[in-house]
C-alpha cells in the first residue's frame, strides 16, 4: 500500500498534500455529474469544493514560470463565512490542485501556483 494514501471509509482514499498537514479527498455527491474534491484537517475541514476552467500559461513569464489559473466553486462551505475563504484557502486548493496534475502525470514535473493569477468563480451568501 503506498504510504501516502489511507484509506477512508467515508469517501475513498485521503491524499497527502506535500509540505502540508491537510489532505484532500475525491468526493462523489449524488446526482452530480462531477467529482467533488472535500478537505480533511485544518481550519477548511469538511469544505466540499469543484475546479472550473484550469489553464496553464502559454509561455514562461520573466521569471521563467508558467503559472497556472483556476476557477472553483465552493458547494459546501461547512458552516464558514465567505470572509473566512481567503488567501489561506486559495493556497490550499492551488496546492491540492497542483498535487492532483503531478500525480496524473506521473509525478513528473513539479508545478507551482501564484497568487496572482486567482480566478474566484464562487457565489456563496
Amino acid at each position: 500500500m503506498d504510504n501516502s494514501k489511507v484509506l477512508n471509509d467515508d469517501y475513498g482514499l485521503k491524499h497527502n498534500i506535500p509540505n502540508r498537514t491537510e489532505q484532500y479527498q475525491f468526493i462523489e455527491r449524488r446526482g452530480d455529474n462531477f467529482t467533488s474534491v472535500g478537505i480533511k484537517g485544518g481550519m477548511y475541514e469538511g469544505v466540499v469544493y469543484k475546479y472550473g476552467t484550469v489553464s496553464v500559461a502559454e509561455k514562461e513569464n520573466n521569471k521563467g514560470e508558467m503559472p497556472l489559473s483556476f476557477q472553483y466553486d465552493i458547494l459546501d462551505p461547512n458552516g464558514l463565512e465567505r470572509k473566512e475563504f481567503d488567501d489561506n484557502f486559495f493556497n490550499l486548493i492551488g496546492d491540492i490542485l497542483v498535487d492532483i496534475i503531478d500525480n496524473s502525470a506521473g509525478g513528473s514535473k513539479r508545478l507551482e501556483v501564484k497568487k496572482n493569477v486567482r480566478k474566484d468563480s464562487t457565489e456563496m451568501s
